[in-house]
């Protein structure tokens, strides 16, 4: 699995439009990590123990691939 600044990377540069909607972005960041509903447990569980990036650290590593 490719890391959290990595796949953010590759999803700015092939849809640009997410660079402009945070919210859709951290919807993409999820489905891709947890990409079907029987994943939906785990994605629970993982939330849970914070294992999953918040939405904040999310909009964070696009702010500094965009910015800088």
């Amino acid at each position: 699995m490719k890391n959290i600044e990595t796949l953010i990377a590759d999803m700015l540069q092939k849809h640009s439009h997410l660079q402009h909607n945070d919210n859709l972005l951290v919807a993409n960041v999820y489905s891709t990590l947890y990409p079907n509903r029987y994943s939906f447990n785990q994605f629970l569980y993982n939330l849970a123990d914070g294992k999953v990036p918040s939405q904040n650290q999310i909009i964070n590593i696009k702010n500094k691939l965009t910015n800088g």
